[in-house]
């Protein structure tokens, strides 16, 4: 049964807006991330590996005595990377074309080795960043291409800062909106959670059916609190929508999948089936348009 209650306090909730002004280095590392992905490799010639090039190699490794499935091969190796294990990239530094070597290390704190066997050695060639540089990338001038990078940056921290506030008018909500919901719903959106947690484990191979199991009671407590706030926002979000008559039309649900399609008939005919939960997002998105329009905001440098 649904519970009995009336909103109260969602109007001239005091929220705190993220303000951030976009600097030209972000604008730069975006620039630089751009040169990267332009970037050829090109044979270094017979030279001795440095910290900057990359290695062309086919290696063998073991971890903890154990031999890895198969040997690599025409692997690209580079050597700047910090993800690369402790001493690896360091060991490859100095080898020539056709040397082998043995590089001992650690890997999850087990030892590892890998036998390498360089083949090539290649230097990054990036092109430089002007006009000519923006225009490949389909814009008239290298100012055109940093414009629209900024209005990129700004429209990623609005967004950032929207579902902030949204944040924390859902925490003052549920504040000021103290009353009990259906405990089968509490249920429902715990076993919700604890599927979710599961689905990624299994999407990071880190998934142990007997531990998970074992997990579940301690799981179900530990996720109760969440589940019911969910439940009971879900309600609250629904009676102030109903109190402020929010619809959505068909035409408005036609719109979103003809925006989010971008001219793809077959991406916008897959979208039909989603109207209900399209409609859902609009609805959402209309409520929490008015919630802020009535928030007291206070703006703060990020």
């Amino acid at each position: 049964q649904a519970p009995e209650f009336e909103p109260k306090d969602y109007k001239k909730i005091k929220i705190i807006k993220k303000v951030k002004k976009i600097t030209d280095k972000e604008i730069n590392d975006v620039l630089k991330n751009l040169q990267d992905r332009q970037s050829t490799l090109v044979d270094a010639g017979d030279v001795a590996a440095e910290q900057h090039h990359f290695l062309v190699a086919d290696y063998e490794s073991t971890v903890d005595g154990k031999k890895m499935d198969k040997p690599a091969e025409n692997q690209i190796i580079d050597l700047s990377h910090e993800s690369l294990p402790s001493g690896f990239a360091t060991g490859l530094v100095g080898m020539k074309i056709g040397e082998s070597k043995t590089i001992e290390t650690k890997i999850s704190e087990k030892p590892a080795k890998f036998d390498v066997k360089v083949k090539a050695i290649k230097k990054k060639v990036s092109p430089k960043v002007d006009d000519e540089f923006a225009k490949d990338l389909g814009h008239e001038n290298i100012q055109q291409l940093k414009e629209k990078i900024k209005a990129e940056l700004e429209t990623a921290e609005d967004e950032k800062s929207r579902q902030d506030m949204e944040g924390q008018i859902v925490e003052s909500l549920l504040t000021h909106n103290n009353f009990a919901v259906p405990e089968s719903l509490v249920g429902e959106e715990t076993n919700h959670m604890i599927e979710r947690t599961k689905q990624y484990l299994v999407s990071n191979r880190s998934f142990n059916e007997e531990e998970f199991k074992k997990s579940i009671p301690a799981m179900k407590d530990k996720y109760r609190v969440d589940a019911e706030k969910t439940v009971r926002i879900s309600y609250l979000l629904s009676k102030i929508a109903k109190s402020e008559n929010i619809a959505v039309t068909e035409d408005e649900i036609s719109k979103k999948i003809a925006e989010i399609s971008a001219g793809d008939k077959k991406v916008a005919e897959n979208y039909q089936k989603y109207r209900e939960y399209l409609s859902l997002q609009i609805k959402e998105k209309k409520l929490f348009d008015i919630l802020l329009e009535n928030a007291k905001v206070k703006e703060v440098k990020a």
